[in-house]
């Protein structure tokens, strides 16, 4: 139905064979696209309740840029699912690198500290971590204490100061960004990185600046997962916890017959060759398909 309204093709009737009866998919229309990641959840759970496993399941989109929302979602609700033909969207090291600022403003660290401690950079170079180490192994303290104690360590103290400015920056994350006022906790979290340096950071380290563009964007998606969850949780310092609790969930990295159950997640290019039982579409609307950068030639959207 869809292919035929393509203007170059060669005619042809193509039907299908098999024992398999087909059936009609639906249309659901839905207002905003964390209401459909949402409602994806909710399918999902459907199809787990019709006796399908998760890994009989796909739910796919145009651009890997769609992920995020639905990714959340299933975290959240603790859905196993797996990213294929992409990078998942909680595994891009700007996502990881802003949960570990989170994560460390709530409890802090070492391996928190010792991720974000020169992103961006600080003066803070590997001779100055191995310093703090040995400060650290000598005294039988933790690498977080042995940093704020960096005039004892014998840092610069360009490189010290620029540390204790961040401890400072730090202190503060969860009260600033759930302030509760008039603007959304993913705004202020936005505010807060680009005055942290972080935006200027993905700029100067990346030599095509759609890539930093880019880049930039996956962290405005995160801001708005994060006001999707205080819109269900409410703006406090509790549900910013939780938050973080739920998006840093992880697999074991085991691979038994019981961990490859999982949802797919995929493009609609990187499914190409796959079937599965259940098959949720999202983002079918203007613009994404076809898309408004990458999808100049409507008969290949269509295909």
């Amino acid at each position: 139905e869809l292919i035929s309204k393509n203007r170059h093709r060669h005619g042809k009737i193509l039907k299908a064979e098999g024992k398999t009866s087909g059936q009609l998919p639906e249309l659901f229309v839905i207002g905003s696209d964390d209401e459909e990641a949402e409602f994806a959840e909710r399918e999902i759970q459907y199809f787990l309740q019709q006796g399908y496993k998760h890994q009989d399941i796909a739910v796919l989109y145009r651009s890997n840029s769609q992920g995020g929302m639905i990714e959340s979602v299933l975290r959240r609700n603790k859905v196993p699912y797996t990213v294929s033909g992409g990078t998942g969207f909680f595994d891009r090291k700007e996502i990881k690198d802003i949960l570990a600022y989170l994560r460390f403003s709530i409890n802090p660290n070492d391996v928190g500290l010792r991720r974000i401690i020169n992103t961006p950079p600080r003066g803070i170079g590997d001779t100055t971590i191995e310093r703090l180490n040995e400060y650290a192994q000598r005294n039988k303290i933790n690498f977080v204490k042995a940093a704020q104690e960096w005039r004892k360590v014998g840092m610069p103290d360009k490189a010290g100061e620029s540390l204790a400015g961040l401890f400072d920056f730090l202190r503060g994350v969860p009260k600033k960004i759930m302030a509760s006022g008039e603007v959304s906790p993913g705004t202020l979290l936005l505010d807060l990185f680009r005055e942290l340096g972080y935006r200027d950071y993905l700029y100067t380290s990346t030599k095509e600046p759609h890539v930093a563009e880019k880049k930039w964007l996956f962290i405005e998606i995160f801001a708005r997962v994060l006001d999707s969850f205080a819109k269900k949780g409410g703006v406090t310092e509790k549900t910013l916890r939780e938050f973080v609790d739920a998006m840093e969930l992880r697999d074991d990295g085991s691979d038994s017959d019981d961990d490859r159950n999982k949802v797919s997640l995929m493009t609609l290019h990187a499914c190409k060759g796959l079937e599965f039982p259940c098959v949720l579409i999202v983002g079918v609307e203007e613009d994404l398909i076809p898309h408004k950068t990458l999808g100049s030639d409507v008969d290949e959207e269509r295909r």
